[in-house]
Order: structure tokens, then C-alpha cells, then sequence
């Protein structure tokens, strides 16, 4: 991990910390420009400080304003991490803490999407993070055959996961454009 990742994190902590101990007035200014520091951490490509900068901004202030907010972009960038066990975890947070918040209903859906993935009782999800990841790798790559390769090994390995028939699709498709079938 970078220096300047572990620096960003370390800072986003603190301000848990601080949050946590009463040392850091719950202002909705403050929060708002913390907010835009994990935005911009975000924006940046430095999805560990962001998660843990947007779940610091709802930690500060559980009942301000920024608050859903802050932990739903913590759990939409958890999923673009593959982490979906702390998406899963996050997103039932919204649900539960701000259930008549304009976040609960994107919640909802994300939480039944990432539970159809990983299975009511969370059996997949080590296969669907590994799933994830594969993807992840071959973006970018100008000939992605190994992570192709990758995911019908896993697919092979597990015929039973529910993603199985969309994983072989790309599988094919992938194979197909780099002339491999």
C-alpha cells in the first residue's frame, strides 16, 4: 500500500476518533467539506481513504445531514472495491439507521443485488469477491485471455453459483473478441 494511501487512511481514522470522543464539533460545515475530501479521494482513484473518509463523515455526525449520504457512497465504493461483505454491511446500516432517508430505497435495492450475488446467507460470497476481482484485473489489459481463463476456472470450480451463466457469458465474449474461439 502507498505511503500517501496509508496517510489518507490514517487521517480519515482520526477523524473517527475524534468524532467519537466528542473532540470534533458536529457541524454540518465541517461535515460538508469532509464530504468533499473523501469525494475527492474518490474522484482521485484512492478507493481505501475514500470508504474509510465517508464512513468517518457519518461517524462525526450519525444524525446530521451528510450522514446516509456518506455511508452510501461508503458502501457504493466498498462495491467497487469488491469488498461486498463491508457493501453488504454498509448498505444495511442506511437501512437501519435511516430507513425513511432518500438513501433507504437505494439501499434496498443495492442490498438485494449484492444478496443475490453472494446468496441470502452470504454462501457465495468469497466466489463473487474472487468473481469481482477477476473482472477488476481485466480491465485495462489489452488481452484479458488470463483473467477469461481465470473465471471458467471458478465458474468450473463452483457450477452452482448464481452468477455462474453471466460469468460464462462474459467468459465467451471475452474469448470471442480476442480471437480465442
Amino acid at each position: 500500500m502507498r505511503a500517501a494511501t496509508i496517510g489518507r487512511i490514517l487521517v480519515a481514522v482520526a477523524l473517527v476518533a475524534l468524532a467519537v470522543v466528542g473532540a470534533a464539533p458536529a457541524r454540518a460545515g465541517d461535515r460538508a467539506s469532509d464530504f468533499r475530501v473523501a469525494t475527492r479521494l474518490y474522484a482521485d482513484g484512492d478507493l481505501d481513504a475514500a470508504q474509510a473518509a465517508f464512513e468517518a463523515v457519518a461517524a462525526a455526525d450519525p444524525r446530521g445531514p451528510w450522514a446516509d449520504d456518506a455511508l452510501s457512497e461508503a458502501a457504493n465504493v466498498a462495491e467497487k472495491r469488491g469488498d461486498l461483505d463491508a457493501a453488504r454491511r454498509l448498505w444495511r446500516r442506511v437501512v437501519d439507521e435511516y430507513p425513511q432517508s432518500r438513501q433507504s430505497r437505494r439501499a434496498r435495492a443495492r442490498l438485494a443485488a449484492i444478496e443475490a450475488e453472494i446468496g441470502a446467507g452470504g454462501q457465495w460470497l468469497e466466489v463473487a469477491e474472487q468473481h469481482e476481482a477477476i473482472l477488476r484485473a481485466a480491465i485495462g489489459v489489452s488481452d484479458p485471455t488470463p483473467q477469461a481463463r481465470a473465471l471458467a476456472a471458478l465458474v468450473a470450480a463452483h457450477p452452482d453459483y448464481p452468477r455462474a451463466p453471466e460469468a460464462r457469458l462474459w467468459i465467451g465474449d471475452t474469448l470471442l473478441r480476442v480471437g480465442e474461439v
